[in-house]
């Protein structure tokens, strides 16, 4: 190895051969320089740390408010409404979906919950706050088609069908038709009791069983138009996440503004008008029963009426000739008392003459 001398440095860190060899100058440089800004940077980045994933809890109970589709994924009214908030409130976290009565995977999500499709009442006020509601779900009767029910008061003495859990069953118990109750597990099942012909009417979800069902479901039942209660649901997070139920809330006004939350209550809770078939008349039929009913009820009326009119026509008439006759008896009253007046007038003039007369002749007989 003649030529070659070796440069020895204590701090070289390439050990060959039990000797150490001395970097070049601009290596050690730069490598210093490297290592220093890594050691600044370092602590930096360890203070950054990303917010916690947040657990989003759904009952998945059926559509279309929130359900499992067929690949297992999250779906229906509520969790398109609430991805369309999630991105205008907090895009950057990530969200896990789990039942409610189940156990959360891994522990993700324990400091922040969100709770979908909840009431305000239902909600417990010691673990969740509640956010502006974004829901009303507007129970009606659904009743066979030969039922003369008209409205909740027609309701006494019936058995009713509910969908167990249902929220207006506490409104009907209240009412005190909670013996009356008939609980069935799904909306299916309470739509074919009637069907059936085994109860008369039933206390339903309007745009749930509309959206379930379709025309042909309930083309045998007939729905009374006006709501008998509503349900106001909305989203929940957990206590002391005050920050983020203030951006769930103003992302919901900016769904709102945008349009957007319009367009999703029209696609996911249609009429049964808009569905078609016949089921779309049964959705007129009662208004149109009891057309048929009060036309010829009303013609009577107006016949009867008419004749009433006429009555009253004819009894005025009569009463004004009898008013004139009064009137007219009246003047010839006062002609014959005038007239009785003027012949005792002349009565007595005679009388007095007669009795002068008398007196003269008295006077000369004297004489």
């Amino acid at each position: 190895m003649t030529g070659f001398r070796p440069i020895l440095h204590p701090s070289s860190a390439f050990p060959l051969g039990g000797t150490r060899f001395a970097p070049a100058p601009a290596v050690a440089r730069g490598l210093f320089c490297f290592v220093s800004c890594a050691m600044l940077l370092a602590p930096a980045t360890r203070g950054a740390v990303p917010e916690p994933a947040c657990l989003v809890e759904a009952s998945f109970a059926g559509a279309p408010a929130q359900y499992l589709d067929a690949e297992g994924h999250p779906a229906g009214f509520d969790v398109e409404l609430f991805r369309a908030v999630w991105r205008m409130a907090a895009p950057e976290r990530s969200l896990f979906w789990r039942n409610p009565g189940a156990e959360p995977a891994g522990g993700r999500g324990d400091k922040c919950r969100i709770l979908l499709g909840v009431s305000r009442d239902s909600a417990d006020p010691g673990q969740w706050e509640f956010c502006v509601p974004y829901r009303y779900r507007e129970f009606c009767i659904f009743k066979r088609q030969k039922s003369l029910t008209r409205s909740l008061l027609d309701l006494r003495r019936k058995k009713i069908v509910v969908v167990t859990g249902s929220p207006v069953i506490p409104y009907l118990e209240n009412l005190g038709f909670g013996r009356q109750l008939i609980a069935e597990g799904s909306v299916e099942g309470a739509i074919a009791q009637l069907n059936l012909g085994r109860y008369e009417v039933a206390v339903l979800d309007r745009g749930e069983t509309i959206y379930r069902l379709g025309s042909g479901g309930l083309s045998q039942l007939a729905i009374l138009p006006d709501p008998i209660f509503r349900a106001e649901e909305g989203m929940a997070v957990a206590r002391g996440e005050t920050k983020l139920r203030d951006a769930l809330d103003a992302g919901m006004r900016r769904v709102r503004d945008s349009g957007d939350y319009d367009r999703m209550v029209a696609a996911w809770f249609p009429s049964l008008e808009d569905s078609g078939g016949t089921a779309s008349r049964k959705w007129s039929w009662a208004p149109g029963a009891v057309w048929w009913v009060l036309l010829p009820a009303a013609l009577v009326l107006a016949g009867l009426a008419m004749n009433v009119v006429g009555l009253l026509r004819r009894t005025l008439d009569r009463l004004s000739q009898l008013h004139e006759q009064l009137v007219d008896e009246k003047s010839r009253l006062a002609a014959v008392r005038d007239e009785s007046a003027k012949q005792r007038f002349v009565l007595n003039r005679l009388s007095t003459v007669s009795l002068v007369d008398q007196i003269k002749e008295s006077s000369h007989s004297d004489d």
